[in-house]
C-alpha cells in the first residue's frame, strides 16, 4: 500500500502542462479541424508509431510541424526551415524523407543568384540550385542555415528525387537542363549522389548527358537493403549504398514499385486483348522482389474494361502494399452515362484474390488509397474515407466524412498513419494548412464521445482500460461531470511522462480514447486523468 502511494505521489509530481494545445478534431469543418502551419503546398510524412510531420510552403519559405499519434503538436511552433525572399519558389512539400529517427529530411529547388533569360517577354530563371535540410525529432535544424546546396554537374534548371540510404542520410537522383542559358553548353545531365546524416557528400556518379532538351530525365530511385536502382536511357543501373556498382537482376526490366524501402514489386503490362464481347482486357504480371533483388513469386491478373471506348482510368498512385505479401491495385471505370465507379484487385502469390477484373468496390470515384494490414483504404472525391477487409467488405460507416467543407479545402494530400488509419492535409481559404485524422475504427479524430441516456447522472470517473494486459493498443474510458479542461496522460513506472492522450476543454459526458502503446517497452504504466484540481489514477500492463 505504501509503495503504491509513493508511485502515485511521484506521478503527480511529474504532471506538467502540455506544450501543445491542439488535437485531432472530432469535427471536420475547416474552421475547427487542426491548424498545423502556414502554407499552401502541403505534404505529409508519417512514422510507424502513428506520428507525422506536416509540411507547408509559403512565400519562398518552408514550414514543418510534428504531430504525435493523437494530433498534439510536438513542437511549440512550426519550424521555419528556410526563408529566401525573392526566390520565386514555394517548393515541393512532398520532397521529404524520414531521417530514420523521427525527424525529416526535405529538399527544394530555388533561384538564389539565378540567371534569367534575355527575352523581355519571357524573363524566367534559366538556372537554379537544389538545397536540402534536416530537422530532427525535437524540431532542431541540424544542417547549415538556409540548407546544404547539393553539388551539380552543370548550371541549368534542376530537379529530381530522393530515397533514404538506411543510415539517416539520403541518395538523390537528379537532372538538369542548360537549354535556357545564354552562355552554356546546352547539355542536359543526370547524376546520383549520396549525403550522410550530417549533410556531408559521400559519393557522386554522373549518369547520362544529352544535347537535346528533355531527352533525359531522372526518375524515382528505389532502395532495397543496401542496393539502389535507377533507370537511365540505357536501362537500369544498380549501386550499393557505399557507391560501388551492383549487379543487375535477371528479371528486369519493368515498372518497379517500392514500399518502405523493404517491399518491392515489378509490374508488367502484357499485350492488350479484346474478348468475345468486344471488351478490352488488360493483363498485368506481378513479381514480388526480395531485399536482395531476387524474384520471390509471380502472378497475373486481368482488368476488363467493359465499356471499352468509355474510359479506363488509373488512380494517381494505383498500387499499395497489403503489408503482408501482396499488393492492391485500384482503378476507375466510366460507364455510358459518364458515371465513374471504383474497382480494385488484391494480388498475392496465389494470384488475384477477388473476382478477376470485375470487382466493383464502390460506386464513388476514388482520389487516393492507403493501407492497413490485409486491408485496403480509400479516400473518395466527396470527402469520405472507407476501409475494406480481405473479402472486400466495407468496415466503416458510410458517413465517415474526413473532409466536410470541400469548397474551402484545397489540394488535399493523404497518407496512411501506419496503424490502420489515415491522415489528410489541405490548405483552406481561412489561411494555412489544416489536418484531420481517421483512426483504424473509422472514427474521425482520436477521442470519442460515447452516447448516454439523459437520465443517468454523470460523475468524475476513470475506468480500467480494456484490454488489459494489451499489445499494441488499448482503450481508456472516462466520464466528466461538468464542462472543464481535461488532461489524460500516460506515465511509466518511474514517473516519466510517456504520452498525452487528452489536453483540451471537454463538455460533460463519457469519452473513450485509444492509446497505441506498441512502440513502448513491456511493463506497468499508469494513466492519470485530471479535471480542474481532481485527479484519478489507474495502472495497466503492456505485455509483448
Amino acid at each position: 500500500m505504501r509503495g503504491s502511494m509513493k508511485i502515485t505521489l511521484l506521478i503527480l509530481l511529474f504532471i506538467i502542462t502540455h506544450s501543445a494545445f491542439s488535437q485531432w478534431s472530432t469535427s471536420t469543418y475547416a474552421d475547427s479541424a487542426l491548424y498545423v502551419c502556414p502554407g499552401f503546398n502541403q505534404g505529409i510524412l508519417t512514422f510507424d508509431d502513428g506520428s507525422s510531420i506536416i509540411c507547408g510552403a509559403l512565400n519562398d519559405s518552408r514550414y514543418v510541424q510534428k504531430l504525435d499519434p493523437y494530433g498534439y503538436k510536438v513542437w511549440v511552433q512550426p519550424v521555419l526551415v528556410y526563408n529566401t525572399p525573392g526566390t520565386g519558389d514555394d517548393g515541393c512539400a512532398q520532397c521529404t524523407l524520414s531521417d530514420g529517427d523521427g525527424g525529416i529530411i526535405l529538399w527544394w529547388a530555388d533561384f538564389r543568384s539565378a540567371e534569367y533569360t534575355q527575352d523581355p517577354e519571357l524573363s524566367i530563371p534559366s538556372n537554379n540550385a537544389v538545397y536540402m535540410q534536416r530537422v530532427d525529432k525535437n524540431g532542431i535544424i541540424k544542417w547549415q542555415q538556409g540548407g546544404v546546396q547539393i553539388d551539380s554537374v552543370g548550371g541549368g534548371v534542376k530537379g529530381g528525387y530522393g530515397v533514404t540510404d538506411g543510415q539517416g542520410g539520403v541518395v538523390f537522383y537528379l537532372e538538369e537542363d542548360d537549354y535556357l542559358r545564354t552562355h552554356a553548353s546546352k547539355n542536359s545531365h543526370t547524376w546520383i549522389v549520396r549525403y550522410n546524416s550530417n549533410g556531408q557528400k559521400m559519393w557522386q556518379h554522373n549518369i547520362d548527358s544529352a544535347t537535346v532538351s528533355g531527352q533525359i530525365e531522372a526518375g524515382q530511385p528505389i532502395r532495397l537493403g543496401n542496393q539502389i536502382m535507377i533507370k537511365t536511357i540505357n536501362g537500369f543501373r544498380f549501386f550499393y549504398t557505399d557507391g560501388n556498382p551492383a549487379p543487375t537482376p535477371q528479371f528486369l526490366p519493368g515498372n518497379i514499385l517500392s514500399f518502405k524501402d523493404s517491399i518491392a514489386f515489378r509490374i508488367e503490362l502484357k499485350p492488350t486483348k479484346i474478348d468475345s464481347a468486344g471488351n478490352a482486357v488488360y493483363t498485368y504480371g506481378v513479381t514480388k522482389i526480395s531485399n536482395s533483388w531476387d524474384s520471390l513469386w509471380y502472378a497475373e491478373y486481368n482488368i476488363i474494361d467493359e465499356t471499352n471506348t468509355y474510359g479506363f482510368y488509373t488512380v494517381g498512385n494505383p498500387y499499395i502494399s497489403d503489408n503482408v505479401d501482396g499488393l492492391f491495385d485500384v482503378w476507375r471505370l466510366k460507364d455510358k452515362s459518364g458515371n465513374i465507379s471504383t474497382r480494385a484487385q488484391w494480388i498475392t502469390k496465389m494470384g488475384p484474390k477477388w473476382k478477376n477484373g470485375d470487382f466493383v468496390i464502390s460506386e464513388k470515384s476514388v482520389n487516393a488509397i492507403f493501407n492497413g494490414t490485409n486491408k485496403l483504404g480509400l479516400f473518395f472525391s466527396d470527402g469520405t474515407a472507407e476501409l475494406f477487409d480481405s473479402s472486400g467488405k466495407a468496415l466503416w460507416d458510410t458517413n465517415n466524412v474526413i473532409i466536410r467543407d470541400l469548397e474551402n479545402a484545397y489540394s488535399p494530400v493523404y497518407a496512411t498513419d501506419n496503424n490502420g488509419g489515415a491522415i489528410v492535409a489541405y490548405w483552406t481559404t481561412i489561411g494555412g494548412i489544416y489536418a484531420q485524422h481517421t483512426g483504424r475504427t473509422g472514427k474521425v479524430g482520436v477521442i470519442t464521445k460515447v452516447p448516454m441516456k439523459a437520465d443517468i447522472p454523470l460523475r468524475f470517473d476513470l475506468s480500467q482500460n480494456f484490454p488489459n494486459p494489451f499489445n499494441p493498443s488499448t482503450t481508456i474510458k472516462f466520464s466528466i461531470s461538468q464542462n472543464a479542461k481535461v488532461t489524460l496522460k500516460i506515465f511509466d513506472i518511474l514517473g516519466r511522462e510517456v504520452a498525452t492522450l487528452v489536453n483540451r476543454n471537454l463538455e460533460q459526458g463519457i469519452y473513450e480514447v485509444m492509446w497505441m502503446g506498441g512502440s513502448n517497452a513491456s511493463g506497468v504504466y499508469c494513466y492519470v486523468l485530471q479535471m480542474n484540481n481532481a485527479v484519478l489514477t489507474k495502472t495497466m500492463i503492456l505485455l509483448k
